[in-house]
């Protein structure tokens, strides 16, 4: 029986060496260079440790934006606030998508893994940004590109939290944010080439 139980052991802490383990000190800019096992392997603790929350620093905008009634394209400024100073499902409303000239089209979530747990309302709002935001000369950079990436992760958090609220649902909730970061990771890796895609009108 002993033998048994330390075959067992020997077993269970090799496939445990063999599992990547990720660093210690987990940061939003250190998870494009993590492959997606190793994210999904982030505890509960490092995952919320990122503060996703607050990557989008467009507080100030947003405020003077909302205080417009119209929303006007082309136009830089209104432009980078559909793509990145509101929610998902402020997006998806038809006060934006009944308003004409941007390219409101989109094909939902695609990339190297298919999303599993949270759903494709997030990336109808990245594919907004990626569309729009890029024929604009000022818009033709990578600290904006991220801002787009940096609202797409906000969204897929709000959607894995609306969707797995319940106390009991906490390791569905975890998953599916990791599941979110493999995503931010995969567009802040590859995406570029799709970004500048659109050609610079404005």
């Amino acid at each position: 029986m002993k033998r048994i139980a330390l075959l067992l052991t020997l077993a269970l802490l090799a496939s445990c060496a063999n599992q990547p383990v990720p660093p210690v000190a987990v940061t939003l800019e250190t998870i494009p260079s993590l492959d997606a096992a190793q994210i999904r392997n982030l505890s509960e603790a490092q995952i919320d440790a990122l503060g996703v929350e607050n990557t989008v620093g467009l507080e100030s905008a947003t405020a003077q934006l909302r205080a417009q009634v119209v929303i006007r394209f082309p136009n830089y400024d209104d432009t980078l606030f559909v793509a990145t100073g509101i929610t998902y499902e402020t997006y998806l409303s038809d006060y934006y998508r009944q308003t004409s000239g941007p390219d409101w089209s989109d094909d939902g979530c695609s990339g190297p893994t298919p999303p599993v747990i949270f759903d494709t309302t997030a990336c109808r709002q990245h594919d907004f940004g990626y569309r729009n935001v890029s024929k604009y000369a000022a818009g033709r950079n990578e600290t904006v590109r991220k801002l787009v990436d940096s609202r797409f992760l906000s969204n897929m958090y709000l959607n894995c939290d609306r969707r797995w609220s319940r106390w009991y649902q906490a390791p569905l909730r975890v998953a599916c944010k990791a599941d979110a970061l493999v995503f931010y990771g995969a567009v802040r890796n590859f995406g570029g080439s799709a970004y500048y895609e659109s050609t610079q009108t404005y």
